[in-house]
């Protein structure tokens, strides 16, 4: 197997030349100086706009030191321009400036939290810098900010090779394929993309494993979309899901794309009231507060349900109201939950137990992962260990 290194698109930037001075005095006959001439006059200085194309032609020439000073004017004048900042992140990345790089990006992100692009040129960087995790949740990011973004898909499909998960990056790379139909390597990528599903298959084995984790390596590459209120972490040995504030959720994945799949995990309440939620997910599209998927709940008062989030709404599929099973072991007791995503079959099945299953077409394939949630109590805390997926038949 070849190996790709990432597509980096740094971009083009910015560039330096020198500004002329005034006119030089010449000296007369006799030693006095001349006076200028009357239509003489001071070169203005450069505006804003002009800074970012002078640093734009520098990083064309690959003068990245003076692109870089020709940004620090730039941003001098408008100190919160996202697109000076983004310049200057790029601009860094290819000096070799890898830590100043990520604070531009950062700061550009912090101005414009919703600018695909920077998420994209913060995950290279945060990839080059061997921070997997973090490379993978920003291309994510970037792709569900624009999910055109061809080049986005590109990038996660070679990271995802390079950390083993052929099956996402042969995902990956066929969505980019979809968006540029017309690129001269489509043959070369059809090649790759046969290449890594063999690769995949090989990989699974007789027993069909995908994917396994069991949290002992927290540079695994799990990510939450938790905010202030909630949070995912690696913690003792397994990964935990906590919120603070009641009907709330929170949410975390490896970014993995598969589509007909077995996910299992063990999972156990560590805190918060029994009147809770939490499972497994599949066919995640998307990773924010706008992510849908299909998730496999149960409580740890013993109820469960099979439901779907589209938009706003987790909604329940296949039955009206969340009911109780015995196989369901209560309180702080440890659950193993199985969810079975084969087609439009969803099954769900704990400690070894057939619970419920029902049908839906919506959602083909997308990410798995895990889910944790409260309703009236806040204060939920979940943690999750021996995670895998396997290929249904």
């Amino acid at each position: 197997m070849r190996t790709l290194a990432l597509f980096v698109l740094l971009g083009v930037l910015l560039a330096a030349c020198s500004f002329p001075t005034s006119p030089e005095s010449v000296a007369q006959p006799g030693g006095l100086p001349a006076l200028p001439a009357e239509d003489a006059t001071p070169t203005p200085a450069p505006s804003f706009d002009e800074l970012l194309q002078l640093a734009q032609d520098a990083a064309n020439r690959a003068e990245w030191g003076e692109a870089i000073s020709y940004l620090d004017a730039a941003l001098a004048e408008r100190p919160d321009s996202v697109q000076a900042y983004w310049q200057r992140g790029l601009a860094q990345h290819a000096a070799g400036n890898l830590d100043a790089a990520l604070t531009d990006l950062d700061q550009a992100i912090a101005l414009d939290p919703e600018r695909a692009s920077s998420y994209q040129s913060r995950g290279l960087l945060q990839a080059q810098r061997g921070d997997n995790g973090a490379a993978l949740a920003d291309l994510t990011r970037a792709i569900e900010l624009l999910p055109s973004f061809a080049q986005a898909y590109r990038n996660r499909a070679e990271l995802q090779r390079s950390l083993g998960d052929y099956t996402a990056a042969s995902f990956d790379l066929q969505v980019y394929l979809s968006l540029l139909p017309d690129t001269p390597e489509a043959g070369a990528l059809q090649a790759e993309i046969a290449a890594w599903q063999q690769e995949a298959l090989a990989q699974a084995g007789e027993a069909g494993l995908l994917f396994s984790d069991d949290f002992a390596n927290p540079a695994s590459g799990w990510y939450s979309h938790g905010g202030p209120d909630t949070s995912g972490s690696y913690w003792e040995g397994g990964y935990l899901l906590a919120q603070s504030e009641p009907n709330s959720v929170v949410w975390a994945l490896p970014g993995r794309i598969v589509t007909d799949t077995v996910v299992q995990a063990t999972a156990t309440k560590l805190g918060g009231d029994d009147n809770n939620f939490f499972g497994l997910l599949c066919r995640v599209q998307g990773t924010g507060q706008s992510g849908d998927f299909y998730a496999f709940l149960i409580s740890s008062d013993g109820y469960f349900g099979i439901t779907k989030k589209s938009g706003d709404t987790l909604a329940l599929i296949g039955q009206e109201m969340m009911l109780r099973h015995s196989a369901i072991r209560l309180g702080g007791e440890p659950n193993v939950l199985t969810a079975v995503c084969a087609g439009s079959r969803l099954a769900l099945y704990v400690n070894g137990e057939f619970v419920v299953e029902t049908t839906d077409e919506q959602y083909g394939y997308g990410q798995v992962g895990l889910i944790a949630g409260a309703f009236e109590v806040g204060g939920t805390q979940i943690l999750f260990d021996d995670f895998t997926v396997r290929a249904e038949p």
